[in-house]
Parts: structure tokens; C-alpha cells; sequence
């Protein structure tokens, strides 16, 4: 993370719509926030950990270069959103929706995005394990020339979905439409090759 002034909590928030506010290099913990709603709220830099959002919004909030350890969005919105060299450290980020927001050079280590809206993001050249995006809307995106190691991808939509030239092995996508993903130069194990190959009709022979 960039350096910065870091301002240790406790994080004050008394009121169901927060505008404006800057809780930038804070280090918010084990704060648990349900309905919420922040406006053009600049997070950037701060440090969250075991805190939990639920059904929040998110509107235009600056949240670059935010690490967020352990955390819960659950059912959040993001809309306009940035989140620029974020990092998410095992996070659940369950029922949330990316749609609208700027996520260049966002860091995933591990956690649950499954059920998440994603579509149309760009996970290019990233090195993902571990990740749970199973029924996530991942239509339009860009998962090229990286590593998705041990990633579960079932029951995603993922028409016009791209992973050329990425390693894919040790992934499941079953119960995918593979019909529209982009698979060119793809590195995959036998286990995906068979899921592949059921969902096309196609035979098969190890």
C-alpha cells in the first residue's frame, strides 16, 4: 500500500447516509454496518478488518489503494465506484454488484465472490487462487494471460468471457454455458477437459 499518515479508529458513523467524509489511512476494525449509504465517501488507503457491510451502497466512494482483510459486502452495491490497487485479502463478497465501478489493478487473495455482479471487468494477467466466483455474472470479462488456479467458476454466466492464454487448472466451471467462452491457448487439467467436453457433447478420450 502506498505510505501514508495512518489515523488509528475508532470509526464514527452515526447516521444512515454518509456524504462526503474522509476516512482515508484509517484503520477501521470489526465494524458491522447494515443499510447503509455512502456518498462520494473517500475510503482510500484506510485499513479494514473483520468489519461487515450489508445491503450498503457504495455511490462514487474512493476506496484506491484500500486493504480490506477478512471482511464482509454482502449484498452492497459499488456504482462509480474505485477501486484502484485495492486489495482483498479472503473476503465475502456475496450478492454484491461491481456494475459501474473501476477496479484496475485490484489484488484477490482467496475469499467468496460468488453471486457477485462483475460483468465486464478486466482480471487480465492476474494471479487468482483459491477464489470462489460460483453463480457470478461474469459476461464480457477479460481473464487473459494470468493464473486462475483452484477457482470455482460453477453455474457462472460467462457468455463472451475470455481466458486465452491463461492456466486454468485445478478450476471448475461445471454447469457453465461454454458455448460463447473464449478458450484459445487456455491451459487446463483433465478434470475441466471432461466438463468441457460434456458440455459440448463432444467425445472424448483420456
Amino acid at each position: 500500500m502506498p505510505a501514508c499518515e495512518r489515523s488509528p479508529g475508532p470509526f464514527r458513523f452515526r447516521e444512515n447516509i454518509c456524504s462526503g467524509q474522509d476516512f482515508s489511512c484509517q484503520d477501521i476494525d470489526h465494524t458491522v454496518l447494515s443499510g447503509c449509504r455512502f456518498e462520494l465517501v473517500d475510503f482510500s488507503d484506510a485499513l479494514l478488518e473483520y468489519c461487515t457491510f450489508e445491503a450498503c451502497v457504495f455511490n462514487a466512494c474512493k476506496l484506491n489503494g484500500v486493504l480490506l482483510k477478512n471482511c464482509a459486502f454482502v449484498n452492497c452495491t459499488f456504482p462509480y465506484s474505485g477501486f484502484f490497487a485495492a486489495e482483498f485479502h479472503q473476503c465475502k463478497m456475496t450478492g454484491s454488484s461491481f456494475a459501474g465501478a473501476s477496479c484496475a489493478g485490484v489484488l484477490i487473495k482467496g475469499g467468496d465472490w460468488s453471486y457477485t455482479d462483475l460483468r465486464e471487468l478486466d482480471f487480465s494477467r492476474m494471479r487468482l487462487s483459491g477464489v470462489s466466483f460460483e453463480g457470478a455474472d461474469l459476461r464480457e470479462c477479460r481473464f487473459e494471460n494470468g493464473a486462475y488456479r483452484s477457482c470455482r467458476f460453477d453455474g457462472a454466466q460467462l457468455a463472451n468471457a475470455s481466458f486465452q492464454g491463461s492456466d486454468l487448472r485445478d478450476s471448475t466451471m461445471r454447469g457453465v454455458d461454454i458455448s460463447a467462452v473464449k478458450l484459445k491457448a487456455a491451459r487446463i487439467d483433465l478434470e475441466l477437459a471432461v466438463t468441457f467436453a460434456e458440455a459440448t457433447g463432444a467425445k472424448f478420450a483420456p
